[in-house]
């Protein structure tokens, strides 16, 4: 599986949200024993904490249905000039080991009947203080390809040559962590994933 990976965007309140009724409260009487007590300063400061929870809570999720797209982007850097920041974000599985996800990250370029690939220069970094890791390509290179001799009159063709980089290879398959890229402005990424099957079988000494 193959497809272009796309940023995802900060979202709005979902409709519905925004000016919705407040429900009904259902009447309470006193309890058959005489009036309600008047509470105590402690149990009114206990109220108003629980009150506080609740708001801040209720506020969390909110938030979270309006703003969880983009939330956990916030550590990470802007694109530099030149550059821009890819995002992937993997949906979860039963068994995240078994699986391993492929970054490509190339042009789409005139070629003809050779094997052509780009060069590129990758470095790991961290975001400083979180411990998130990110993913920068600092340069792809020009393309290579084989010498072989075409046949004559075959037409060439436009398709997205991909970089040669074991750095980008069999990444760990996270679903809880968005996997951040960036590349020089023009690229292209793309990803596929890979998943083990169940079968095993033991080495020979």
């Amino acid at each position: 599986m193959a497809t272009r990976v796309t940023l995802h965007a900060t979202g709005n309140v979902p409709d519905g949200m925004a000016g919705a009724p407040a429900a009904s409260v259902p009447r309470l009487d006193p309890p058959p024993g005489g009036p309600w007590r008047r509470p105590t300063p402690a149990r009114r400061r206990l109220a108003a904490a629980l009150v506080a929870a609740l708001v801040a809570a209720l506020v969390a999720v909110v938030g979270g249905t309006a703003q969880g797209q983009g939330a956990d982007l916030a550590p990470f850097p802007a694109a530099e000039a030149g550059m821009q920041r890819f995002v992937l974000r993997v949906p979860p599985v039963s068994d995240e080991d078994a699986r391993r996800v492929q970054l490509l990250v190339g042009r789409t370029i005139e070629i003809d009947c050779n094997r052509h690939a780009l060069g590129a220069s990758v470095e790991r970094r961290t975001v400083p203080g979180w411990g998130y890791d990110y993913l920068v390509v600092a340069a792809l290179g020009p393309a290579a390809s084989t010498r072989m001799a075409c046949p004559p009159g075959e037409p060439t063709r436009r398709q997205f040559v991909p970089a040669r980089a074991p750095e980008l290879d069999a990444l760990r398959y996270n679903p809880r962590l968005p996997l951040v890229i960036y590349v020089p402005a023009g690229s292209e990424v793309r990803y596929r994933v890979f998943s083990a099957g169940p079968e095993q079988a033991a080495a020979v000494e």
